[in-house]
């Protein structure tokens, strides 16, 4: 995990556990309706026996009026049919997966829309009915009124065992509570289960047994104690979170201080005044964290102050904020200003991002500060995986008519830095003068006379992956037709055959957009990260630049593949397999030989080595 994205695991007690929604216009709501729908639900298709009505195993199913099954979307192939989505508040039940190219909050049917899942990127259909959050009506046959999302409210009659206020429930299956109330405090990667907790409208009569509503937004809240965000305890206590919404308990101040052990709900274990005690990652381990003013954060260098309103759904902003170690200034990539000084706000999490200087990747290591790498975007400042699979560039040496190509021919192209590449002068369509994987291609303004290009086979006009790799599909000049030709990243030193003049950079926009991350660097060959963190690379391919930065360690061994997770400490992560890093000009490699990697991160020769 970079370590931009590991600072955010101490988010995790705040983070939501569903969705917040979409740019939709939330519907209103008083808290006897949510979601406006007549109720009709488009359903995963559920085997004979599922039609009959009946109670419902809160952990693993079981037959439904609605035809739902619970469902625990930790375990490999949970459903039968369609995909196990929900959230921990709400429960998680099987229902139809939407097409790949579906949008979140898309509708997906009658009273249906598309949405995704805390656990998971892929959008699922849920069902929408128009019931009452507090009552849990008209919901019958055993259903009770949960709600999906927050921003817009969004509410579906689901299937529900029941549960007490105060009762345990989750993290898994379906929503254990009784009308009105949300499984909150729940932890699905630790399956720590949470308690049964009353929903409330802020402004509104309190419900029975609510001492107070701690509003979420204008719409809904839930009843604590007190509220995390007000700090609105006795003199000498703290508001100690006890729900993923801003709810909590009063608390006396103890003797914790920032970065101490802590433990939530034992006197022994308060933290002192100015800070919270807040899960720092997913095994259950909890620490001082200090809280800041987010107009005018105070915290200690090299941490910053997250603001509440970043990272929990509808939350207000401005008013209380957490100190979290790195530079990292966290953002919300839905907001209409998410960073300051016209920085980029990429999302990491949902309703969390991180922010950063715009960049140009082209530009290698100018294109950001040291330490800095410039991660390609789209247009949406999402993380755009294109120019790593088809570079930023095509290879050719740079013309603007023939008098330039020595003889040659140039052959005039659109959508790259030159206005063509020299070409040796064939005649189509045989080319008899090309050399081996060269084609000859007509020149837009006199197609009897044409260029050997390499490669030069047709390919669809914009279209990413259309070529063999590596090579890049270029219009020629009008625009009629597009080639492949080989491709190449315009900042990498090495490109063309090592002569990276020759490397024609893209002009369209989306191969220029970029975002700096990085900070306070580490040494890969000896580094000297935190307890149980890593070493980090960033940098080569379609990145501009290169920072090495602490990260997270995981449990992936020497020689291992690590796409998907993370090496053990004192490894790096060098083309999808952990390695032992090492100096190229001193090898002290206790298995394997030093072998030179500069390159791969566009660094000088004997700057890193790896153990291969």
């Amino acid at each position: 995990m970079h370590a931009w994205m590991g600072r955010i695991a101490v988010l995790g007690i705040f983070a939501a556990t569903a969705c917040t929604g979409d740019d939709a216009t939330p519907a209103d709501t008083d808290g006897t309706t949510g979601t406006s729908g007549s109720g009709t639900s488009t359903t995963m298709p559920t085997s004979a026996d599922s039609s009959s009505s009946g109670s419902v195993d809160e952990s693993s199913g079981g037959p439904t009026a609605n035809g739902l099954l619970a469902c625990d979307p930790r375990e490999a192939n949970a459903c039968e049919e369609g995909i196990c989505s929900g959230a921990s508040h709400s429960g998680f039940y099987c229902r139809p997966a939407c097409p790949d190219t579906a949008a979140q909050g898309e509708p997906c049917g009658d009273e249906a829309v598309c949405l995704s899942s805390p656990d998971s990127d892929a959008l699922a259909c849920f069902s929408l009915d128009d019931c009452a959050f507090l009552s849990g009506d008209p919901c019958a046959n055993g259903d009770t009124c949960a709600v999906l999302t927050f921003e817009p409210i969004r509410t579906a009659c689901v299937p529900s065992p029941g549960g007490d206020i105060g009762s345990s429930c989750g993290p898994a299956g379906a929503l254990a509570c009784e009308a009105g109330a949300a499984c909150l405090g729940t932890d699905l990667d630790g399956d720590d289960p949470g308690r049964c907790q009353q929903w409330c409208v802020p402004g509104d009569a309190l419900p029975s047994g609510c001492s107070q509503c701690i509003p979420l937004s204008d719409e809904i809240g839930t009843c604590s104690e007190c509220s995390v965000l007000a700090q609105d305890c006795q003199r000498g206590q703290a508001c100690q979170p006890v729900n993923k919404l801003l709810g909590g308990v009063c608390v006396d101040f103890g003797d914790g201080a920032p970065g101490d052990p802590c433990d939530p709900f034992d006197p022994e274990g308060f933290c002192a005044e100015g800070s919270l005690c807040l899960e720092t990652d997913v095994d259950d381990v909890f620490a001082c964290v200090e809280t800041c003013e987010p107009s005018n954060p105070m915290c200690p260098e090299p941490q910053a102050c997250v603001d509440f309103g970043v990272i929990v759904p509808a939350a207000e902003s401005g008013i209380l904020g957490v100190c979290i170690d790195g530079a990292d200034v966290f953002c919300d990539p839905d907001a209409e200003r998410p960073c300051p000084d016209g920085g980029i706000c990429l999302p990491a999490g949902e309703g969390v991002g991180v922010c950063g200087a715009a960049c140009d990747p082209t530009e290698g290591f100018a294109a950001c500060d040291d330490n800095f790498a410039c991660l390609p975007l789209d247009a949406d400042d999402n993380f755009n995986p294109e120019p790593f699979s088809e570079g930023n560039g095509a290879c050719g040496v740079g013309c603007t008519n023939d008098g330039e190509c020595g003889g040659d021919t140039c052959l005039l192209l659109d959508g790259v830095e030159s206005d063509g590449i020299c070409g040796t002068t064939c005649t189509p369509p045989v080319g008899a003068e090309c050399a081996g994987g060269e084609t000859c291609i007509p020149t837009p303004g006199d197609p009897g006379t044409g260029a050997c290009v390499a490669d030069g086979t047709t390919c669809e006009k914009a279209a990413i992956g259309g070529c063999p790799t590596p090579a890049a599909c270029v219009e020629l000049d009008g625009g009629a037709t597009a080639i492949c030709i080989p491709s190449c990243f315009e900042q990498d030193p090495l490109s063309c055959g090592a002569v990276p003049a020759n490397c024609q950079v893209k002009t369209d926009p989306r191969w220029h957009a970029g975002l700096c991350l990085g900070g306070e660097p580490c040494d890969p060959i000896s580094p000297e990260c935190g307890p149980e963190q890593t070493c980090e690379v960033v940098g080569g391919s379609a990145v501009g630049g290169v920072a090495f930065t602490c990260g997270d360690a995981g449990d992936v061994t020497e020689g291992s593949r690590c796409e998907d997770a993370d090496c053990v400490e004192g490894l790096m992560c060098i083309d999808n397999t952990c390695r032992e890093m090492c100096d190229p000009t001193d090898d002290m490699c206790s298995t394997g030989a030093c072998t030179d990697v500069s390159a791969t991160y566009y660094l000088p020769t004997d700057q890193l080595g790896a153990c291969l």
